[in-house]
């Protein structure tokens, strides 16, 4: 055997061995993403209630196309992404760590050297690329799986012309480590297009065009770690950044300023889709702006989704999508879900902030169901539900929803039913109705607090309820209703309150704590709430009292602690310490059975501290109890009376019914007439005296005051002079009317500049002249015979007017001044013989002159 033979023998083993380490390494080598544990990641949930929830099938997407050959190819799913089972740390999620690959790397330097690699590179093999390569002719073909690598920091791969970078065969996985690849930005091209997956590790594709997935079109799977995506455009379809058919999972990347005609502007992936950490910002498409997925399953556990653009999902569009951690911020919907837009969402913990939807939820919009169980909606703004919009049903376990804003529900709005159970709902603002939250379905809530929200020009400021109400617990505190129901309103038949607290609620007009319409209180406190007009505590048609305490409200109007239209019926609880104009305790226009429970403390500023019952029959039984109520209609109380007023009161142990009650319940005057001074503050006019009136007078309208400058328009209750005082109106307590005034206008005053040319050509006159104007001087007018010097304030031209300087200041006139021009004659020389007829003209010339110079003379005599 020679020499030659020899080596031959020995390179075949070393090349056969190569082979063999290389497939061990691919096929006994676990792959880390399959090697997660199979576990669902809601180890703790309901197995049974995990099993009843359907999820709508999704969409069905355009298979990638290999450009070149326009052939559809057989797809081949890659295996489904799981998550880990915690979801509280990121346990599980370590990135895969590519096993050293035995096989010597083929290194390219220029186009011809990488194609010839390529051919050359056993499967699983590596091309090292040394330096930046510009791609010619075709793409690059790669029908084997294949590591492109950089020799040695950042490389590029460039295009020439509108083609790919790289085309790669059904079943391929390519992996780009430390590669960039740089596309046409101002024609197709660029980019990969795989039947297989692909693996990014430090690679960057940018400024590349397709039909379809712009960066990269992958029939497979797709792994972006720590790489970029930046710039690519999908021109026709789906996929600026990349188009996935399989399952997607980004971490430390960067997707930004990608673009699709269609869905998915910075990722389209049509498998189960997982974000772990890094940015997508900047992208726009149809649907979908930063993120798209149909698939069933779509999980957000970490990185920053923001200042994306779409119609509808600008940060996220999705099927079923579980919030773990993360942020999702900035984005802008033309339509609906600024931040995140799906079918299901879940939000486990991360933050929702400062998203903007054109219509229904400016940070979240579920199709059907959400859950809250932690995390933060804030500072979203939408036209209905400024935080969360929520097509099904809702599940409030915990979190934070704060400082959103929407014409209706400001935190939230919910369709379906409501679960209310330890959630935050505070800040919130509506311009209309349910400044914390607008619910539509039934609602039970059991815990947590609506607190400081606000309906500006509406109703509910807390909560606006179209369906049955039950409170249960938790707390509605501090809300604030342009019309009715401060804390909480309703329109449903049914409203349970079985505990929890409704305090410190403000309505503009009535129910500052409740507005409803059959309420039923079972158990719980309503405490401190102020209406404007009536209701302090509780406004409703009908309300039934089993238990509980209405505490310390305040009705402008009537009912402190409860107004009703229609009736009221008390079998136990407290009513105490609420105040109003009529009915401290309770007013109402119907039937009132007092039972049982008790009503202390309560004040009216007139008629019924307790209650107050125009036109109503009172039915009280011996277990009420009526203690330490006060009302003043006009006089001063005994201590020991007690007060209610009524049109008819029953009892079970008085048989007549009579107009005063006795004892507990009637007010017993002093007889000493109480009186109120009325203070005119005239802002600024001249003094009007204050007025002594009786409690129940009117005060007479004293003289308008007067004002330099400034016409009286009336007397009002406030200093603005927004509230006109009605002179008819009963005083009952010391008051102040302010004076009000309008500015009376003064006349703008203008001059006219007339010119009198004094035998010269016509000037005309400049009118509307202001006070201390300058005007122009007008084009110089002519005169036979002489010169004009100027225009002057007197007929005799010796003040001369300044038109830079002098100012108007009146009408006036001004004079043209005139200097006569010289006659010039030609007399012959000496020694000239002159025709004889010249000097005739002349003496002719010199009696005229002489004339005229007589005449001028008496003239400007007769002038003078």
């Amino acid at each position: 055997m020679n020499k030659k033979a020899i080596i031959s023998i020995f390179v075949s083993v070393l090349l056969v061995l190569s082979i063999f380490n290389f497939a061990y390494a691919n096929e006994v080598m676990p792959n880390p993403a399959n090697a997660m544990e199979e576990e669902s990641i809601y180890s703790e949930m309901d197995t049974e209630a995990a099993e009843e929830t359907e999820t709508p099938e999704p969409a069905a997407s355009p298979a990638p196309i290999l450009e070149e050959t326009g052939q559809p190819y057989q797809e081949e799913q890659a295996a489904p992404l799981e998550m880990p089972q915690s979801l509280e740390t990121d346990e599980g999620l370590e990135q895969p760590v590519l096993a050293a690959n035995s096989i010597t790397p083929f290194v390219a330097s220029d186009d011809t050297t990488l194609r010839n690699e390529i051919a050359s590179a056993a499967p699983g093999g590596v091309v090292e690329i040394s330096n930046n390569i510009t791609i010619t002719g075709t793409p690059l073909t790669v029908d084997k799986n294949l590591t492109f690598r950089s020799a040695g920091g950042t490389v590029q791969l460039l295009v020439a012309g509108n083609i790919r970078h790289i085309n790669a065969s059904a079943g391929v996985t390519l992996t780009f480590e430390g590669v960039e690849l740089v596309g046409n930005a101002s024609a197709d091209g660029g980019g990969i297009n795989a039947l297989g997956m692909i693996t990014l590790n430090g690679a960057s594709i940018k400024n590349c065009q397709a039909a379809q997935g712009g960066g990269i079109n992958a029939a497979g799977a797709a792994t972006i770690n720590n790489s970029t995506l930046t710039g690519n455009k999908a021109t026709a379809g789906n996929g600026g950044g990349a188009y996935a058919s399989g399952a997607v999972l980004i971490s430390g990347s960067t997707i930004s300023q990608n673009t699709a005609t269609g869905d998915g502007g910075g990722i389209y992936s049509a498998g189960n889709f997982t974000f772990s950490s890094g940015t997508v910002s900047g992208n726009s498409a149809e649907r979908g702006g930063g993120i798209y997925t149909p698939a069933p399953n779509a999980f957000l556990n970490g990185g920053t989704i923001s200042n994306n653009t779409a119609v509808d999902g600008a940060g996220f569009y999705g099927q079923t999508v579980y919030m773990l951690r993360g942020t999702v911020t900035g984005n802008r919907a033309t339509e609906t879900g600024g931040g995140l837009f799906a079918v299901n969402i879940t939000v486990e913990n991360g933050q929702v902030s400062g998203n903007t939807a054109g219509d229904n939820g400016g940070g979240i919009h579920t199709e059907q169901d959400f859950e809250i169980n932690g995390g933060l909606i804030e500072n979203n703004t939408a036209v209905n539900g400024g935080g969360v919009y929520v097509s099904g049903e809702a599940q409030l376990n915990s979190g934070v929803i704060s400082g959103n804003n929407a014409t209706t529900g400001g935190g939230a709005y919910v369709t379906g039913s409501t679960q209310y159970i330890g959630t935050e709902i505070k800040g919130n603002t509506a311009a209309n109705n349910g400044g914390g939250l607008y619910q539509r379905g039934n609602i039970v809530i059991s815990g947590g607090s609506l607190a400081d929200n606000v309906a500006t020009s509406g109703h509910g400021g807390g909560i606006y309820s179209a369906s049955n109400f039950t409170l249960q617990d938790g707390t509605v505190s501090g809300n604030q209703a342009g019309i009715n129901g401060g804390g909480v309103y309703m329109i449903a038949p049914n409203t349970f309150l079985r505990g929890g607290t409704i305090s410190g609620n403000t309505a503009q007009q009535d129910g500052g704590g409740v507005y409803g319409s059959v309420i039923y209180m079972l158990e719980g406190t309503i405490d401190g709430n102020h209406a404007m007009e009536d209701g302090g505590g509780v406004f409703a048609v009908n309300i039934t009292m089993e238990n509980g305490q209405i505490n310390g409200n305040v009705a402008d109007g009537s009912g402190g602690g409860i107004y009703a239209d229609n009736w009221i019926e008390i079998n136990n609880g407290t009513i105490s310490g609420n105040r109003a104009e009529n009915g401290g305790g309770i007013s109402t226009i119907g039937d009132i059975d007092f039972n049982q429970g008790s009503i202390t403390g309560n004040t009216a500023l007139q008629d019924g501290g307790g209650i107050y019952g125009t036109l109503a029959n009172i039915f009280v039984q011996p277990g009420a109890v009526f203690a330490d109520n006060s009302a003043s209609r006009g006089y001063l109380i005994k201590e020991e009376d007690k007060a209610l007023y009524a049109s008819n009161v029953h009892t079970t142990y008085i048989t007549q019914p009579f107009t005063y009650a006795y004892n507990n319940f009637d007010i017993n005057y002093t007889g000493i007439e109480i009186e109120y001074v009325v203070t005119f503050d005239s802002q600024g006019g001249s003094g009007v005296e204050p007025v002594l009136v009786s409690d129940g007078s009117t005060v007479a309208k004293p003289e308008d005051p007067v004002r330099n400058g400034y016409t009286f328009t009336g007397w009002f209750r406030d200093a603005a002079a927004t509230q006109p005082w009605d002179f008819a109106t009963a005083i009952n307590s010391n008051i102040t009317l302010y004076a009000g005034w309008q500015e009376t206008p003064v006349p703008i005053v203008t001059y006219t500049v007339t010119f009198d040319s004094r035998g010269g050509s016509a000037v005309t006159a400049i009118t509307n002249i202001s006070a201390g104007s300058l005007i122009s001087a007008p084009a110089d007018p002519t005169y036979e015979g002489y010169t004009f010097t100027g225009w002057f304030t007197d007929a005799a031209t010796t003040q001369k007017w300044d038109f830079a300087s002098d100012a108007v200041n009146g009408n006036m006139t001004l004079y043209a001044g005139w200097k006569a021009n010289d006659v010039v004659v030609a007399v012959p020389k000496t020694g000239d013989t002159a025709d004889p007829w010249f000097y005739v003209w002349i003496a002719v010339a010199g009696a005229s002159i002489l004339a005229g110079l007589l005449v001028k003379v008496k003239y400007q005599q007769k002038r003078k």
